[in-house]
Order: structure tokens, then C-alpha cells, then sequence
């Protein structure tokens, strides 16, 4: 029989990052840059169908802007899919544009 070592590893505990992203942003969506006031950082280009973009920032870093993306997708934009969801009648549909259907089969032993 084999002898089984008994250990417990040490590690200090850290929250997980959820990221919210779905694909990879451009770079007219996330840039670095200087506004029209002088203000020189990392931008971020919000755009929501029937409204003109917004552009927010600048931030000190691209991960700054990042992760500001990644709360308000969490806080503001999950939150108002899923109550368009709950609001769908019989035959409405919420689709995923843009992305290839993933296609999977049993496999049968």
C-alpha cells in the first residue's frame, strides 16, 4: 500500500474577480487618450442602442477602466437582461448575436 502524505497548504484567501465581458473590446471601446478638457488616462466608450455613446473617464490605468466595466455590467446591465427576460410573452426571445451556436452530441459507449 502506498503512504499517503496528510497535508493542509497555506494560502491567504482573495476574492475571485468575476469578469463580465464577452469579447474582446476595441480600441474604440477602451483607449488611451486626452479629452477636450486636457485630461490625459484610459477611456472607456459605453454604447446603448438609441442613445448617443458615452465616454467615461479618464482612468490611471487600463485596468482601472476595466474594471469600472466590469461593475456596471455586473451592477446595471445583468440586472435589466434579466428583467427583459422575465418580461418576454409566449414566442419572444432574447438572442445572443453574434455567436456561434455550440453544437454537442452524446456520446454513446
Amino acid at each position: 500500500m502506498e503512504n499517503v502524505i496528510n497535508e493542509t497548504a497555506e494560502h491567504e484567501a482573495h476574492e475571485v474577480e468575476r469578469v463580465w465581458r464577452e469579447r474582446t473590446l476595441t480600441e474604440e471601446e477602451l483607449f488611451h487618450g486626452t479629452d477636450e478638457a486636457g485630461r490625459t488616462g484610459w477611456f472607456l466608450r459605453l454604447s446603448v442602442t438609441g442613445l448617443y455613446p458615452r465616454r467615461i473617464g479618464p482612468y490611471n490605468s487600463r485596468e482601472e477602466a476595466l474594471d469600472v466595466l466590469d461593475a456596471v455590467a455586473a451592477e446595471f446591465v445583468m440586472d435589466t437582461l434579466t428583467e427583459i427576460l422575465n418580461g418576454l410573452e409566449d414566442g419572444q426571445v432574447c438572442s445572443q448575436e453574434g455567436v456561434p451556436l455550440l453544437a454537442a452530441t452524446a456520446s454513446v459507449k
